[in-house]
């Protein structure tokens, strides 16, 4: 299997609104032939591979069916989902993949959703060995990159690349909100932009701009960096601050009326039941050990 091409899109794009990776992949008469031979069961020695060096997350692969009748769509299918199995099994939250012929008949086009471009090449080198080692005929190509030695990459080598810069869930909250709220959302630590290093960080990956122009602000995680001058008085008056987050349509927790009565655990569990679970404890008042104030 040959990649022809190799595309980073970054924004929203042809193929979605994620930023994504796309390949051009081509395949040769004797890996045309090992698919039609063989191809059908790779999905379920795949899956057991995956067990084997402890991949939990493979349920997207045992569920797939096999395309009996195009076998290079099928591999392309199998390889892009085995792609973001990979992602998502080292911490990565990516969901979108896809694959179309070329218009020009030469192989076929697919399209992996990625997080940080780094990990995506590593996730992609670590999908043809793994598929490699399953069907030798298919001579699957590394993903080459300038920073990384892919070539014979292992479970271990990916995860010592993925790991490190896991998108934190707060970070992602907030990215979400400000989706939901058609606010700019631009993450500092990921391509183009370069990772911000030191030990003044708050959230390692969580760096984000919100905002446009004169309105922008920088948050370090759930931190902000760059704060309004006109909206300091905020921070120490709660009800005006939820009143001013609900006149923006955006979601506030339900406040618990029984508030200043959980100083005991049995009355903060009663009042959970009551609003519904999550839920968040917060200092409205301290006496000794006890906290009150439940949302």
């Amino acid at each position: 299997m040959e990649i022809t091409e190799k595309l980073w899109l970054i924004g929203t794009n042809r193929r979605c609104d994620k930023p994504i990776v796309e390949l051009q992949l081509l395949f040769n008469p004797l890996e045309q032939t090992a698919l039609e031979q063989a191809g059908g069961s790779l999905p379920h020695t795949l899956s057991s591979l995956l067990s084997d060096i402890g991949v939990d997350d493979s349920r997207g692969l045992l569920d797939y069916q096999y395309d009996a009748v195009d076998h290079q769509l099928a591999f392309c299918q199998l390889f892009t989902k085995l792609v973001l199995v990979l992602q998502n099994a080292a911490g990565h939250r990516v969901y979108e993949s896809g694959v179309v012929a070329d218009h020009a008949d030469r192989g076929y086009w697919i399209w992996i959703e990625y997080e940080h471009d780094a990990v995506a090449a590593a996730a992609v080198s670590l999908a043809s060995c793994l598929l490699g080692s399953l069907e030798p005929r298919l001579q699957l190509a590394a993903f080459q990159e300038d920073a990384l030695e892919l070539q014979n990459i292992s479970w271990e080598d990916f995860l010592a690349v993925a790991r490190p810069p896991v998108l934190p869930l707060e970070a992602q909250a907030i990215i979400d909100a400000a989706q939901a709220s058609n606010i700019p959302c631009v993450k500092l630590e990921r391509m183009p932009y370069k990772q911000v290093e030191g030990r003044f960080r708050i959230r390692p990956n969580g760096l984000l701009k919100l905002g446009h122009g004169p309105y922008q602000q920088i948050v370090d995680g759930s931190i902000c960096v760059s704060r309004d001058a006109s909206l300091m008085p905020l921070l120490a008056d709660r009800k005006a601050r939820r009143a001013l987050l609900s006149n923006q349509g955006l979601p506030v927790p339900t406040i618990d009326p029984q508030a200043g009565n959980c100083a005991l655990s049995k009355h903060a569990l009663r009042a959970a039941g009551q609003i519904g679970y999550p839920v968040t404890l917060t200092v409205m008042a301290a006496n000794g050990q006890q906290f009150h104030g439940l949302t």
